[in-house]
């Protein structure tokens, strides 16, 4: 087991126990009962906009251990959606943009650590005889609104080995070298998913919903001739790229949510603790590019995130996220994000 499972498991458990452990509960005429609708609301369209800003500053300068200079974390946030319900029938629709720069006394220059547009879709039909129980259909693209680099902070040799098993020699000076390296272009990779299957919520109250998705999917990822990092920490002056290839999947797939809203009554219902944690997995019977070391529950694809959020005031709120991915086929190694975030926001609609 490695350690990013264990981060993952040990948020589900805290969050699975923060419920129990909040006394502080609104009554139980404000839980949602269940044979109704997880948002208990009536029929009918509800749009969202979302709109926001992260945000945040540091200066040193003659502190022992610590390189003067400063340190910048800017960007935009922004959420849409659109959901659908009518007589049993619910659409859920989402854009979401997270941009954020981030310039450092290491590295004296903004560059981009966060960049992630997701456009998702989602159908679900609810059993007039079991509300929580029904089919589903899923949509989703993701990727990119920017071209990435590599940046670091001394210059280093850009070692790239191709499809076909060549790479440069640095050693030979064969190799570009440079503080900064392009990986890939704008919209790239460029993430699709489709799913069908069947969906359960066999818990939804308000502070705590779990859901179940069972199904069968399919995945294309589309690279436009990208590099990714394979870089080995043994060699410094070197960094090692690899050449990634388009790919298509074809396999069942598990979604396990938990999520939910507590409000505490010594901070009002003005201010709500917020939080989620997922996994989703996804088990490939075809891989249009099976490597010969490879089996089956290697090129399984893994999708952990967790987000904890607190209203501090009604335009601005403490949020912590963490999302782990990992897709063999383009990185053998988790891709993880962490994010600790005071975030001022607009919620427009609601």
């Amino acid at each position: 087991m490695t350690k990013t499972h264990l981060v993952m498991f040990a948020a589900l458990a805290f969050l699975v126990l923060l419920p129990r452990h909040a006394h502080a509960f609104e009554d139980d005429d404000d839980l949602v009962p269940d044979k109704v609708l997880s948002t208990a609301k009536k029929d009918g369209w509800y749009p969202r906009i979302g709109l926001g800003a992260t945000f945040s500053f540091a200066h040193t300068s003659n502190v022992s251990s610590t390189q003067d200079g400063q340190t910048w974390n800017i960007g935009p946030k922004l959420s849409l959606g659109i959901d659908l319900r009518r007589d049993g029938h619910e659409w859920r629709n989402r854009l979401g943009f997270n941009y954020v720069l981030t310039r450092t006394p290491v590295i004296d220059r903004f560059v981009k650590t966060t960049d992630e547009l997701v456009l998702e879709s989602l159908y679900l039909y609810h059993v007039p005889s079991a509300p929580w129980f029904g089919p589903y259909v899923l949509l989703k693209m993701e990727t990119a609104v920017s071209a990435s680099e590599h940046v670091g902070a001394k210059t280093a040799a850009y070692q790239t080995t191709e499809l076909d098993g060549w790479k440069c020699d640095p050693a030979a000076n064969a190799c570009p070298t440079g503080t900064s390296f392009g990986l890939t272009d704008a919209f790239a990779p460029l993430h699709l998913r489709q799913a069908v299957g069947a969906s359960a919520v066999p818990v939804d109250r308000k502070p705590v919903r779990f859901e179940l998705r069972l199904g069968a999917g399919a995945r294309e990822t589309f690279v436009k001739n990208g590099l990714g990092l394979d870089d080995n920490d043994d060699t410094e002056e070197v960094v090692e790229l690899k050449r990634l290839q388009d790919f298509q999947q074809i396999g069942g797939e598990l979604y396990v949510g938990l999520s939910g809203t507590i409000t505490f009554k010594n901070l009002g219902k003005d201010r709500p603790l917020t939080y989620s944690a997922s996994a989703e997995y996804m088990l490939p019977f075809y891989s249009s590019e099976e490597p010969p070391d490879k089996g089956v529950l290697d090129l399984a694809n893994v999708v952990y995130e967790a987000a904890l959020g607190i209203r501090l005031f009604s335009w601005m709120s403490l949020d912590y996220t963490l999302k782990a991915v990992r897709q063999p086929l383009l990185s053998e190694e988790f891709q993880i994000q962490n994010n600790l975030l005071l975030n001022f926001q607009v919620a427009i609609v609601e």
